[in-house]
């Protein structure tokens, strides 16, 4: 423990002990939060990629989808009209 014959404070909250207890419990929160930070990390990178990857993602085969069946089914299809409403979109990474 450091000692210090100008800064001693009667206060128990923050006298040299409690700041290096503090400082401790601290340290160890950042520690714990970037340890769960990176599979959270890793998880929002395969999601992107599950998503928005070219020609084999889910947003580009449903919008190749949606394309074949509008131009394969007629206007008056049943399905034609729901599956069509549905909305896909790219984000701008």
């Amino acid at each position: 423990m450091i000692t210090s014959k100008v800064y001693e404070p009667t206060e128990a909250d923050i006298n040299i002990a409690s700041f290096q207890s503090l400082l401790s419990g601290m340290e160890a929160n950042i520690t714990a939060v970037a340890l769960a930070k990176t599979p959270l990390d890793d998880a929002r990178k395969n999601r992107l990629n599950f998503f928005y990857t070219e020609q084999t993602g889910l947003i580009d085969i449903v919008l190749g989808v949606k394309n074949y069946i509008k131009a394969s089914l007629k206007n008056d299809h049943p399905q034609r009209k729901h599956i069509l409403a549905l909305n896909f979109s790219r984000v701008n990474l």
